[in-house]
């Protein structure tokens, strides 16, 4: 039962982290279209 979570614990990381450094990269880049498109 341990192991299992452990495992399943690991998959979402494994899924999730990628995810979210994805999200953050496309934020910025978005963020630093508009202050572009502002000045």
């Amino acid at each position: 039962m341990y192991f299992l979570n452990q495992t399943v614990w690991l998959l979402i990381f494994v899924l999730f982290i990628p995810l979210i450094i994805t999200t953050m990269i496309t934020l910025r880049f978005y963020f630093n279209l508009m202050l572009i498109d502002y000045h």
